[in-house]
This record gives C-alpha cells, sequence and structure tokens, in this order.
C-alpha cells in the first residue's frame, strides 16, 4: 500500500509492505479505514483478519477471525464495522456483518447477507 508524502502530497512512498503482513505472510489487504485518531485499519481479505496500523506505517496488533473479512467501515464513535463474505462463481453466497469496539472486541453480528460492502453514516441531530 501506498501514501502520499508530507508536505506537498505529490511524491508517494511504500506505507505497508504489498503482499506481507508484519510477521512475513502472505497478506491480502482488501478494505481500508481510518478512525478518529489516524489509526489505518486493513482487512485482510485472505487470512480473514483486521490489522491495524498507526498513522506512521507502524503495525499496532490485529484482530479478527472472520473466514473472509471484506469491506471495512469505522463510525464516528470508532465502532468497527466489517463484511464477511464468501464468494462463489464471482458473486457473494453468504456472508455476515461483524461490530467491534474501537479495541477490537466483538459487539455483534447479523448473518446471513450477502454484503459486499459497508458504509457508516453520522448520526443526524
Amino acid at each position: 500500500m501506498l501514501r502520499a508524502v508530507h508536505p506537498d502530497f505529490t511524491s508517494v512512498e511504500e506505507f505497508i509492505p504489498a503482499f506481507k503482513d508484519p510477521r512475513g505472510e502472505p497478506f491480502l489487504p482488501m478494505g481500508l479505514a481510518v478512525n478518529s485518531q489516524g489509526d489505518v485499519f486493513v482487512t485482510d481479505f485472505a487470512n480473514g483478519k483486521i490489522m491495524r496500523y498507526g498513522a506512521d506505517g507502524t503495525f499496532k496488533g490485529g484482530f479478527a477471525v472472520l473466514e473472509y473479512a471484506n469491506e471495512i467501515a469505522i463510525g464516528p464513535d470508532d465502532i468497527v464495522y466489517v463484511t464477511n463474505v464468501v464468494f462463489r462463481r464471482g458473486k457473494p453466497e453468504r456472508g455476515s456483518l461483524v461490530v467491534y469496539n474501537p479495541e477490537g472486541k466483538w459487539l455483534a453480528a447479523g448473518w446471513g447477507y450477502r454484503l459486499k460492502g459497508v458504509t457508516v453514516c453520522a448520526p443526524q441531530e
């Protein structure tokens, strides 16, 4: 994964090594989201994990063991929403929406959905 470099953002540098997790194991990044502290969350589709990196690319840990962690969104309260979807013949066959607290503790899940993406909107006042 690449990121644009400050101050003028006209050049890029490697942010997270492509196709390798922090232990050097194969890694298939699928979804990307940023929380209110600037931490970057990346879903690892092949291994069913959510990896967390600091704004500087430092690995800060991972959580979850899903079948296939796909898309990810983080709400204004830093709650993490992840789709877990299984594809067959290029189409979603089954899956779920899984919800975690900011530290990666499982909170809830909705099963039986064929979700490919997720987004979170700020509450209306």
